[in-house]
């Protein structure tokens, strides 16, 4: 008797514990569609960075009010126009192909030597997705700021008036006036920020974060190389500013602008895709695996692999990656 009613309760308890049956798709092959697009982890991420997309693009078609000028200082938007050291195609490369291939080139090397681990390419796809997100939301904030301000280039007079000669006025007042145009400038009044310095400094920006993160230069070990490595992306970006003034297209206040919005973006984009190290577990990109083998990023199980020293599965300090 007790053994029958011993196994009435296992049997109640285990139907008990069934776990209830799934709910069909609704709203036909459409529904489906959706919930399985919702369903994968990923989907509202990349939604989110097409709109980015589209914001952008907008942001970046559209055209900025004349702005009124100062007569007393038209001797600063009176500079000659100057090709483009950097020209503006390069800049999607230097922002975004750049990163992507270093950050690809290390999960193949990492692969290679088998010390990628299982969760290697869901992290990739984590580092990716941060590195196009944050250059995306830069150009965005980049590009509605320039409409916004419609501050004039410092080559805005050459642009206005390419025959040269006294600058001819919609209206005008004591101090200054609105210049009526005798050339189509759709954005010499769009030189803040600097969008050449925020785009590089988003993508390769991104790039030093993780190199920092995977190098960890300031683990005690000494090697200073760590520590040149994850800076040469930053001093690329900032080179990339330094051209916009000397062509002539920004100002100072323009690329500095551009390379903080730039540097801080990104640095929230990796802070929000790097994964959380656990405790007794290898630090740097995506760490949380179990195990070192499921390191994050590329440098430092090679690392790891190449010296066998604990040094780098320590955390960055809090000086540069407070995470």
């Amino acid at each position: 008797m007790l053994a029958a009613n011993g196994a009435a309760r296992g049997g109640g308890g285990g139907a008990a514990a069934a776990a209830p049956p799934q709910r069909p798709a609704t709203g036909g092959p459409a529904g489906a569609l959706l919930q399985a697009l919702l369903a994968r982890e990923r989907a509202l991420d990349w939604a989110f960075v097409i709109a980015g997309v589209i914001v952008l693009s907008a942001a970046d078609a559209a055209k900025p009010q004349t702005p009124y000028l100062l007569k007393a200082h038209l001797s600063d938007i009176a500079k000659p126009l100057l090709p483009n050291s950097v020209p503006s195609w390069s800049v999607p490369v230097i922002a975004l192909a750049l990163p992507l291939a270093a950050l690809a080139a290390g999960h193949a090397a990492a692969r290679g030597l088998g010390l990628g681990g299982p969760r290697g390419r869901e992290e990739l796809h984590r580092a990716v997705l941060g590195l196009v997100a944050g250059v995306v939301v830069t150009g965005c904030v980049t590009n509605i700021l320039k409409v916004s301000v419609h501050r004039p280039r410092p080559n805005f007079l050459a642009q206005c008036f390419p025959g040269g000669g006294d600058p001819v006025w919609q209206r005008q007042d004591a101090w200054g006036g609105v210049p009526e145009c005798t050339a189509q400038v759709p954005d010499a009044a769009k030189s803040f920020p600097s969008g050449h310095s925020s785009w590089s400094a988003a993508g390769l920006g991104y790039l030093s974060w993780a190199l920092a993160d995977a190098l960890q230069p300031f683990d005690g070990g000494g090697h200073v190389w760590r520590l040149v490595a994850a800076l040469l992306p930053l001093l690329g970006a900032c080179l990339v500013g330094v051209t916009r003034v000397t062509d002539g297209w920004h100002n100072p206040s323009d690329v500095a602008a551009g390379l903080l919005l730039g540097f801080g973006l990104s640095w929230l984009s990796f802070a929000c895709v790097r994964r959380q190290p656990q405790p007794q577990r290898g630090g740097g990109f995506g760490s949380g695996g179990a195990g070192d083998e499921e390191a994050g990023l590329f440098v430092q199980p090679l690392l790891r692999g190449a010296t066998g020293s604990s040094s780098a599965q320590r955390l960055a300090p809090a000086a540069l990656l407070p995470l």
